[in-house]
């Protein structure tokens, strides 16, 4: 894991990065709208068992039960970001786009919406 002193920030910084840029190439892939396939990678909301997960998971040293995975705190941070950014209200081509991360870092749940749009010029 990467919860050692010294690396976390950094490692979650290109875990989050390296985990949506696929889960995203494998909405397009799919047909599917990247917010909608995330939510269903998610699956139904749960706490994930401290048995599912690595023997060596440390919970950046919280208490696992006072600070579970709950798929359900991402689902909502992922919906409030992309309310809140307006996702799907233009359609993503033409110079236009807009990506979406979720990550649990530090105990926090964090959700990003980014907006990239192109000017005629740069095409």
């Amino acid at each position: 894991m990467c919860e050692s002193a010294g690396c976390a920030s950094v490692c979650n910084v290109f875990h989050a990065y390296a985990e949506h840029s696929f889960a995203d190439e494998l909405a397009q892939a799919a047909g599917k709208d990247p917010r909608d396939y995330v939510l269903a990678l998610l699956g139904p909301d749960r706490i994930i068992p401290r048995t599912e997960l690595p023997k060596d998971y440390t919970n950046y040293d919280g208490d696992y039960e006072q600070y579970p995975i709950d798929t359900a705190r991402f689902r909502r941070v992922l919906e409030i970001a992309t309310e809140k950014a307006g996702w799907g209200k233009k359609k993503n081509g033409n110079g236009f786009g807009m990506g979406l991360a979720i990550h649990r870092s530090f105990l926090t749940y964090v959700a990003t919406v980014v907006q990239v749009e192109m000017d005629k010029a740069a095409k």
